[in-house]
C-alpha cells in the first residue's frame, strides 16, 4: 500500500510535475504555476512526509546506480552499454527507484571481496585469446 506522500508524488509525476528538494534539503522545489490548488494543498499538508520520501529516493538513486553498475560488471558490459544503463535507471521515476534497486540487487547481489570495475577499465573480454 502506498503512503500518502508516495501517492502525491506519483500523481504529480504522472501529471508531468517534478518535485525536488531545495538546496537546503528542507523545502520543496516545484514550479508554482504548475500546481492546482488541490495539489498545492496536498503538498502543504504532507510536506514533511514528502520531504522525507524525497530524501529516501535520493538514497535509493545511489543504491540503484550501484546495483545497475554491478549488473553491468557481471555482464561485462561495454562503456557505452554502461552509459546507456545509467541513463535508463536515472529516467526511472524517483518514487519507483527503490523497488527497481531491490529487483536488481536480488538478481545481481553484492559479493564479498568483489570490487566494481570502473567504466572503461576492461580492455579485454573474458574470451580473449591473448597469452600472458
Amino acid at each position: 500500500m502506498k503512503t500518502r506522500a508516495q501517492t502525491i508524488l506519483a500523481d504529480l509525476y504522472a501529471a508531468g510535475i517534478e518535485v525536488n528538494l531545495s538546496e537546503n534539503g528542507c523545502d520543496l522545489k516545484v514550479l508554482p504555476k504548475a500546481l492546482t490548488p488541490k495539489q498545492r494543498a496536498a503538498l502543504k499538508e504532507h510536506k514533511a512526509a514528502v520531504v522525507a520520501l524525497l530524501h529516501s529516493t535520493h538514497y535509493a538513486a545511489g543504491k540503484l546506480i550501484a546495483a545497475a553498475m554491478r549488473a553491468c560488471d557481471e555482464l561485462e558490459d561495454s562503456p557505452s552499454a554502461r552509459d546507456q544503463m545509467l541513463r535508463e535507471v536515472l529516467a526511472v521515476p524517483p518514487h519507483l527507484r527503490a523497488d527497481l534497486a531491490c529487483c536488481i540487487e536480488k538478481t545481481y547481489p553484492e559479493r564479498p571481496g568483489r570490487r566494481a570495475v570502473p567504466s572503461g577499465a576492461r580492455t579485454e573480454s573474458r574470451h580473449s585469446t591473448k597469452q600472458p
